[in-house]
């Protein structure tokens, strides 16, 4: 069933990004961290976001339709006590959902967001340990977002990152399987539009 369900989500992901008109460059930040049950002490740490954005499909209408992406995102979080000690989840991340235009420059957006592992490592007094076998490789949430961009084209996004899937891998002997551990972030970018709204 799982294999299933990852064809499934790969073949969803193939025709949403070959829908993909890139009109727009995005590079930024987050600022993420882990919310669980059992999430105890970690404090935000920053992490790049950068990748190209655009419509898909065909407009609903003037001032409604469809947009994607496809970023890189580097979340994590850091010991609210030592600094030096980080998580660090890199992902290649696919949205896509409905966007309104608001007016000429700004617009909101709601992404149904995937991410897919490419690397989990836990750094602490300059040593690096693969987190990859206890971490999901996909996670899934929700990224509400506001946009305004200039009519040069240069613009800024802020949104949040909602995760709702269990990051920790429950298949691995060494997690306990009730426990929960989400992403959360919030992010800041630069837009640069050269296909306009």
């Amino acid at each position: 069933m799982k294999r299933v369900l990852q064809f499934s989500l790969f073949l969803f992901l193939t025709i949403s990004c070959y829908n993909l008109n890139a009109q727009r460059l995005v590079g930024g930040a987050n600022l993420s961290t882990f919310e669980g049950d059992d999430v105890e002490g970690a404090d935000s740490k920053f992490g790049p976001r950068f990748g190209v954005a655009g419509d898909m499909f065909s407009n609903i209408s003037n001032d409604l339709f469809f947009r994607g992406n496809v970023l890189f995102n580097s979340y994590g979080a850091q010991d609210e006590e030592e600094s030096d000690n980080k998580i660090i989840l890199d992902y290649i991340t696919f949205g896509v959902g409905p966007s309104v235009e608001l007016n000429d420059n700004f617009a909101l957006s709601a992404l149904f967001q995937v991410n897919l592992l490419l690397n989990a490592k836990e750094e602490f007094e300059g040593e690096s340990y693969d987190l990859e076998d206890t971490i999901n490789s996909s996670d899934a949430g929700i990224f509400p977002s506001i946009e305004y961009v200039s009519d040069s084209g240069f613009g800024l996004e802020a949104g949040y990152y909602f995760g709702l899937s269990n990051l920790n891998n429950t298949d691995d002997d060494t997690t306990e399987p009730d426990t929960d551990l989400m992403n959360r972030s919030l992010n800041l970018s630069l837009v640069y539009d050269f296909g306009g709204f």
